[in-house]
């Protein structure tokens, strides 16, 4: 038995008969690590994800060995606490893709075949844009428009998210200030960049975002952070340093995605916050379910309290803006009023606001 890897471990069996001794190892495990543990006087209760691979299975190398464990083992832990996953001919069919995907998602970056949409978020009082929302898109030249959904954890598990995180903000910042210098009194006009928790525990972030601002010449509150909740739990004291020294430099920082996660009012206080951006989950049922109206209500009476600002995300019809509008939110985004938009796009956008 060997640590493989933070905590991750390695068990290598060579005196097994079939797959189902490993199987019944697999599940010895399971029941010990079920048992609770005092820690600190307190009951501590874990569980753990196993991936078996066999030699029955043509490996080259035995670091092919260990990679196919490891991909049914992170195949368990998303199933799930006290999951164990074998490793199969199909499973390996879908390993092989993923590590060519992730080629190919390396080759864009390095090649600049990425492309940023911008959505504008909108002043839900006069309509009109405040900013934009920079979102990443890549078209594959076999497989066509790839989600963001599919490629961005697969750049945060691989470490891409560090080179594109930085090549998003430097061309988000590039781009307004090509629109102002371009179009007349867009000076106020904002970008917003999303911001992994990996960039924040990895990255010299606040160095990056330096280069950034100095590189394309725009002021710093010209620029819009945007970090979820689970990305400030990740090390709180770090983070929060982080994001102090962000906030010398100018930008604003916005709690994205905020009421799916870790909510807690001791985090808006400890992180210095600007914005809450309301998850789209709340403002879908907004005009139907009165607990979702409620929270919202509470989110822009407290964000009101701590002089922040609230944008709602994912408003598609005209009644959840109405009432959005009723229930103290300034700003939102969605489908009705604009989906993210080719950079020509948006340079039209913000011409006509602007005539």
């Amino acid at each position: 038995m060997a640590r493989f890897n933070g905590d991750e471990f390695a068990i290598l069996i060579d005196d097994i008969q079939s797959l189902d001794d490993a199987t019944g190892l697999a599940k010895r495990i399971h029941e010990m690590m079920a048992a609770p543990r005092k820690i600190a006087g307190v009951d501590a209760y874990m569980s753990v994800g196993i991936g078996i691979t066999t030699s029955e299975i043509s490996h080259k190398h035995a670091e092919d060995m260990i990679r196919d464990a490891d991909v049914s083992m992170h195949r368990a832990k998303k199933r799930g606490p006290s999951k164990t996953i074998v490793f199969a001919a199909e499973t390996n069919a879908v390993r092989t893709g993923q590590i060519q995907l992730e080629t190919d998602l390396r080759h864009a970056i390095e090649n600049g075949d990425l492309e940023l949409h911008y959505q504008p978020i909108i002043d839900l009082e006069n309509g009109n844009s405040i900013a934009f929302e920079a979102l990443t898109r890549w078209h594959h030249p076999i497989h066509g428009p790839v989600s963001p959904a599919r490629f961005i954890p697969m750049a945060e598990e691989s470490g891409l998210i560090l080179p594109l995180g930085r090549w998003a903000m430097m061309e988000a910042c590039q781009q307004l200030a090509a629109w102002q210098k371009s179009i007349k009194n867009t000076q106020n006009i904002y970008v917003n960049v999303n911001m992994s928790a990996v960039q924040l525990l990895e990255d010299d972030i606040s160095r990056t975002v330096a280069h950034c601002l100095a590189q394309s010449g725009i002021e710093g509150r010209n620029l819009r952070l945007e970090i979820t909740e689970s990305a400030l739990v990740a090390n709180p004291e770090f983070t929060a340093r982080c994001l102090h020294e962000i906030k010398e430099l100018g930008p604003t920082l916005a709690l994205d995605d905020f009421g799916t996660g870790y909510s807690s009012l001791n985090y808006l206080n400890s992180f210095p916050i600007d914005c809450i951006k309301i998850d789209q989950s709340f403002v879908g049922q907004v005009d139907r379910d009165e607990q979702s109206s409620k929270i919202i209500r509470i989110i822009t009476m407290l964000a009101d309290t701590l002089r922040m600002s609230v944008v709602a995300e994912g408003i598609e019809t005209s009644e959840q803006h109405v009432m959005m509008r009723s229930l103290g939110c300034r700003y939102g985004q969605g489908y009705l009023f604009s989906r993210p938009l080719p950079k020509d796009d948006a340079t039209a956008h913000l011409r006509k606001q602007f005539k």
